[in-house]
C-alpha cells in the first residue's frame, strides 16, 4: 500500500526503485539541472526555469509548462550527504502553505542502487497521496532514462494494472490479444505473428489514422511464465530490411490485487527517438489497461 500514516499522523507516499546506474550518478540527478530537467517535477521538453543551489539552507526553484499554464515549484534544502541521502522542503508557488518534505535514500546495490523516496504530505493535500505515489513512479522511469549507461538513450514506463498477473501476462503471451491491444491510439494491427519461446520469432504490421503502413519485426530471448518477456524490436523499411535493433523487457510483478507493468527499451540512437517512443508505448499502454477491463468484465460474467 502507497500510503502510510507516521506515528505523528502526517501523510506519505514511499515509492523504491533499483537503478543499473551508480549511487553517485542517482544522486546527482537531483542536484544537476540539466539532469533535473529531464525528470524532477518536469515532463520532457517541459521545463521552463530551473535554478539550484546545491547546499543544506540553499534553494531551488523549476518551473514547468503544463499546457497553458506554469507550475513553479520552490523549496530549500535540509540534508545534503551525497551520495546517500537527501531531504528537503517544497512547495508549489501559489500554495507557499502547504509545504512537502521528500527524503531520498540511495543504498548502492551490486552495479546499481536502490533509491527510496518517502515524500511527507501537508494536510491540504491529503486526497493526493495516492496521486503523488504514482507521480513518482512516473518521475522513476525518467530518471531511469537520464542515469547509466544508456542515459538519456532508454525507456522506462510503469504502469499498475488492475488484472491478475497471469491475465496481464496472457495478453502479452497470446496473439488474439496481442493484435487487439498493441498499437498506439487511432492505429490499427493489419497482421502480427508470433512464435512465442526463446528464440521465436514475431512481427506486426500496422497502419496509421493517414493510412500509412508501418512494419517492424524481432526475436524473443526470455520468457518467464507471468513474470518477464524480453524480445528484440526492428523497424523495418519499405523493402524489408531491418533498422536500429532495440531491447524490450516487460515484467510483471504482484500488486495488491492487481498488476505492475515495467516496460523497459533500449538503447535508443537519440533521445528524440526515445521520446517519440515513449508517447507511442503510452498510448499502447493506455490500450493494453482498455483491452484488460473488457477481458476481466467477460471473464466475471
Amino acid at each position: 500500500n502507497p500510503t502510510q500514516r507516521s506515528k505523528a499522523g502526517a501523510l506519505r507516499a514511499v515509492v523504491t526503485r533499483r537503478f543499473g546506474a551508480w549511487a553517485e550518478q542517482v544522486f546527482d540527478a537531483w542536484l544537476d539541472p540539466e539532469r533535473v530537467r529531464q525528470w524532477l517535477f518536469t515532463t520532457p521538453g517541459s521545463a521552463v526555469r530551473i535554478a539550484i543551489d546545491p547546499r543544506v539552507g540553499g534553494t531551488f526553484t523549476v518551473a514547468d509548462r503544463r499546457g497553458e499554464a506554469i507550475v513553479v515549484h520552490h523549496g530549500t534544502f535540509l540534508e545534503i550527504e551525497r551520495p546517500h541521502r537527501l531531504r528537503f522542503r517544497f512547495w508549489v508557488a501559489d500554495q507557499p502553505e502547504a509545504v512537502d518534505v521528500v527524503t531520498a535514500e540511495v543504498a548502492p546495490d551490486g552495479s546499481g542502487c536502490v533509491l527510496t523516496v518517502s515524500h511527507e504530505l501537508h494536510p491540504d493535500w491529503a486526497d493526493h497521496v495516492d496521486f503523488t505515489h504514482k507521480t513518482w513512479e512516473s518521475m522513476f522511469d525518467r530518471l531511469a532514462g537520464s542515469v547509466g549507461p544508456d542515459a538519456g538513450r532508454s525507456l522506462t514506463i510503469t504502469r499498475i494494472l488492475h488484472a491478475p498477473r497471469a491475465l496481464v501476462f496472457r495478453m502479452w503471451a497470446e496473439p488474439e490479444h496481442m493484435n487487439r491491444w498493441c498499437v498506439p491510439k487511432d492505429f490499427s494491427i493489419v497482421s502480427g505473428t508470433m512464435d512465442l519461446r526463446p528464440g521465436g520469432a514475431w512481427s506486426s504490421h500496422m497502419r496509421g489514422p493517414d493510412g500509412t503502413d508501418y512494419r517492424m519485426r524481432g526475436v524473443y530471448s526470455e520468457i518467464v511464465p507471468d513474470t518477464r518477456i524480453a524480445f528484440t524490436h526492428a523497424w523495418m523499411d519499405e523493402v524489408g530490411r531491418p533498422g536500429l535493433e532495440t531491447v524490450i523487457t516487460v515484467t510483471f510483478e504482484d500488486h495488491g490485487s492487481g498488476t505492475k507493468l515495467t516496460f523497459h527499451q533500449a538503447a535508443f540512437e537519440t533521445v528524440g527517438a526515445r521520446d517519440s517512443h515513449a508517447e507511442g508505448w503510452g498510448e499502447t499502454l493506455d490500450n493494453l489497461a482498455a483491452h484488460l477491463g473488457a477481458v476481466a468484465g467477460l471473464t466475471a460474467s
